[in-house]
Order: structure tokens, then C-alpha cells, then sequence
């Protein structure tokens, strides 16, 4: 490249491919956008020393790029957003050693990272936006996490944690909107606690192994859009306090034991779901529903097992916030679930 001089390249969603490398003499840019291609190679060391030293914006999001990634990834503290989600990078997310002030949005999906999230993550000190989900990680979070109080989009789902219940800091989390702990071993009951997050909009514990009633103070979350419980062991009814979500669009109960009825959503004129899912099917339905979009029954081990990822693809036209809610609806074998 001669363009010494650029500041903003976007040769974004198109099929361009070769090798990330080249990129690195643009040393002036400050916004690089080349998600949805097939470029491909490593991150390399040089490519943040002597590079990218100015870069704010840097999405290299669903390429084809593998390897570990550098050790100071994070080392330039002009970075605001780096999205490296759908690639091919191994091994574990480099640790922050000194204080970053600027990068307030993360995303490291559907990669195949291992191990943990590091223990510095807690000098990332603005982060809203952390996704770690579809990726091979084991330890569940580090002890420093409890510090990350500005994050305000949460997703950790599909890792090979080990068994763990709902982690008390998430208390503490109140600038939460989107918290998603999605097949996540997560064990035990849901927490009342939970009820403290009144800004959550998306609430997502599906496919773990929860257990115990749906607590009451779920339904101080008014302002909750989705909530999935779907696929967990919870028992009980379903809460009366439910009465009180009317901006719920998406509700997710089944392959659960739940009991009872669904009045407390049914007879609610001011609750009009897209989508509400319960094990109401017959024969001998575990929960009479008048008003569900689809019943399920503990005989069909394909109703409604579909994978249901909420996961932002952000892109940079839109200041990498959410603009919509999208759900994919690829179907899981049955033995993905509980």
C-alpha cells in the first residue's frame, strides 16, 4: 500500500482475500474495517508496535485469520472498539498490563480461545461491551471481574465451563442490558438478586442446569425484552409478578418442570409476545397455556431446540450499538441439551 497518509479504510462485506499482514503500513489509520471477508494470516506483534499505532476503530470480524493472538494486543491505548469475533484464533486472550482507558467494546466470539478471561481484565476500566461466547473456555471468570461494574452487554455462553452457580458480582452489575449465560454449566437456583438489574433488556440463562422456582423478582425486570429459561430444571409456577413485564417480546419457559397456568401472561392484555414457548403439549401438558406460540411436550426432543443466539454483529455504520434484535434459529442435536 501507498496510502501512508490514509486515516479510515472500509473494504467491508465483500469476498476480498490475502494476507492481513500488508495492512500494517498503514501506520496512520485510525478506523480499519474488513469484517466479512476471507482474509487470512496472523495478528503479529509488529502489527500493534509498529503498525496500528493510532487505530481507534478495528474490525477484522468473520475472516479466515488464525493463531494465537499477540501479547500486546492491547497495548495501543487509542483503541476504542476491536472486533475480532468469527475467526480461527487459539489459545488464550492476553493479559492487559496496564490500564486502558479508551476500549469500551470487546468482542472475541466464535474463536476457538482457551482457558480463561485474564485476571487483568479489570484494566480494561470503561468496558461496556465484553463477548467471550463459542469460544473453549474453562475457568468461568477471574477474581477481578466483580471490579467490571461499566459493562452493559454481558455474553459468556456456549464455553465448556466448569460447573458453577449464578455468580454473586452479577448483583453488582446494574448497568447491565444484555446479560447472556447461555450453556454456561451454570447449577443451582437463580438468584433474587437478579431482580436488582432493572436496566437489563435481555436476560438469557438458557441451557444450563438451574434449578429450583423462577424467583419472584424476575418480574421487577420491566423493562426486560427476551427472557429465556428454556431448557434448565427449574420447578414451580410461574411467577405472578410476571404481570408486571409488559414490554416482554420473546418468553421462553420450556423443557423445564413447571407446573400450572399461564394466566398471568394469557389474561394480560398489556403483554403481546412474539414468541412464548412452554411444556404445554399433549399428551398430559405439564402447563395449560391458552395464549403460547408453540407447545412443547418432554416426548419431542426437537420442539423448539433450536440454538437461539442473540449475539450483536455490530458494524461500524452504526456505531457498533444494537439496532435490532436478530436470533438465529439453528437447530441443536438433542444431546446438546440437559
Amino acid at each position: 500500500f501507498g496510502l501512508t497518509n490514509l486515516e479510515l479504510l472500509g473494504l467491508d462485506d465483500n469476498a476480498l482475500t490475502g494476507p492481513i499482514g500488508p495492512f500494517g503500513a498503514l501506520t496512520n489509520l485510525k478506523s480499519l474495517y474488513l469484517e466479512d471477508n476471507r482474509f487470512s494470516g496472523e495478528l503479529t506483534s509488529d502489527l500493534f508496535s509498529d503498525g496500528w499505532t493510532n487505530i481507534v476503530e478495528l474490525d477484522l470480524s468473520v475472516n479466515i485469520l488464525d493463531g494465537p493472538l499477540p501479547s500486546n494486543l492491547f497495548s495501543v491505548t487509542t483503541m476504542e472498539v476491536l472486533d475480532i469475533h468469527g475467526n480461527n484464533f487459539v489459545g488464550p486472550i492476553p493479559e492487559i498490563t496496564v490500564p486502558h482507558d479508551n476500549l469500551f467494546f470487546l468482542a472475541l466470539h466464535e474463536n476457538k480461545l482457551d482457558w480463561r478471561i485474564p485476571e487483568t481484565i479489570n484494566n480494561l476500566v470503561n468496558l461496556a461491551h465484553l463477548d467471550i461466547s463459542k469460544n473453549n473456555m474453562e475457568i468461568p471468570f477471574p477474581s477481578t471481574f466483580p471490579e467490571m461494574t461499566t459493562l452493559r452487554y454481558l455474553f459468556t455462553g456456549d464455553n465448556p465451563f466448569e460447573d458453577h452457580p449464578i455468580p454473586e458480582w452479577i448483583a453488582s452489575m446494574t448497568n447491565l442490558r444484555e446479560l447472556s449465560m447461555k450453556a454456561n454449566r451454570l447449577t443451582g437456583t437463580i438468584p433474587a438478586f437478579i431482580g436488582g438489574l432493572t436496566r437489563l433488556q435481555v436476560l438469557d440463562l438458557d441451557r444450563n442446569s438451574l434449578t429450583g422456582p423462577i424467583p419472584d423478582e424476575i418480574g421487577l425486570l420491566t423493562g426486560v425484552d427476551t427472557l429465556m429459561l428454556n431448557r434448565n430444571l427449574l420447578t414451580g409456577t410461574i411467577p405472578d409478578t410476571f404481570s408486571l413485564m409488559n414490554d416482554l417480546d420473546i418468553l421462553l419457559l420450556d423443557s423445564n418442570e413447571l407446573t400450572g397456568t399461564a394466566d398471568v401472561i394469557c389474561q394480560n392484555a398489556n403483554i403481546n409476545l412474539t414468541q412464548f414457548v412452554t411444556d404445554c403439549g399433549e399428551p398430559n401438558p405439564e402447563i395449560s397455556c391458552t395464549c403460547c406460540s408453540v407447545c412443547c411436550h418432554d416426548s419431542n426432543s426437537t420442539c423448539n431446540n433450536f440454538d437461539w443466539h442473540v449475539n450483536l454483529d455490530p458494524i461500524w455504520e452504526y456505531g457498533f450499538q444494537r439496532v435490532v434484535y436478530s436470533f438465529s434459529q439453528n437447530l441443536l442435536p438433542p444431546e446438546d441439551t440437559p
